[in-house]
């Protein structure tokens, strides 16, 4: 038994911690969507910090992003996660672009916090495709 479950961990260890039904066009999908989505946190936080008058530079950045992400092929489990990540990213470089045309930052917060939630569940679910 001791045997099996050290063969067991090892799987485990050598595919990198992804479960035994991951094919390896996921496993490149979830890396592919895993780089992605920690250069998209950068650009968020920068242009979060990033006064209305200089946001263009960010927010092209952002815009960049979504392109890569959106010519990332999906398989099974990532095709969920996709969809819900472009759809919190492109929320929220919408918003952006509404404060840089309009100014007024009090309305966007509201719209922000939507966006990184549909993120962030996301990306619980992209935990769940390991």
């Amino acid at each position: 038994m001791k045997i099996i479950a050290g063969f067991i961990l090892a799987l485990v260890l050598i595919g990198g911690g992804y479960g035994f039904y991951t094919s390896s066009k996921e496993k490149a999908a979830i890396e592919q969507i895993d780089r992605l989505t920690a250069r998209w946190a950068d650009a968020a936080q920068l242009a979060a910090s990033t006064s209305r008058i200089s946001l263009s530079g960010p927010v092209k950045d952002m815009q960049q992003i979504v392109r890569e992400l959106e010519a990332v092929e999906p398989w099974t489990c990532t095709k969920g996660v996709k969809t819900a990540l472009l759809a919190g990213m492109r929320a929220e470089i919408d918003v952006y672009m509404t404060f840089m045309r309009l100014g007024d930052s009090e309305p966007v917060l509201e719209p922000i916090r939507h966006a990184r939630d549909d993120q962030r569940l996301a990306a619980e679910r992209l935990a769940g495709c390991r």
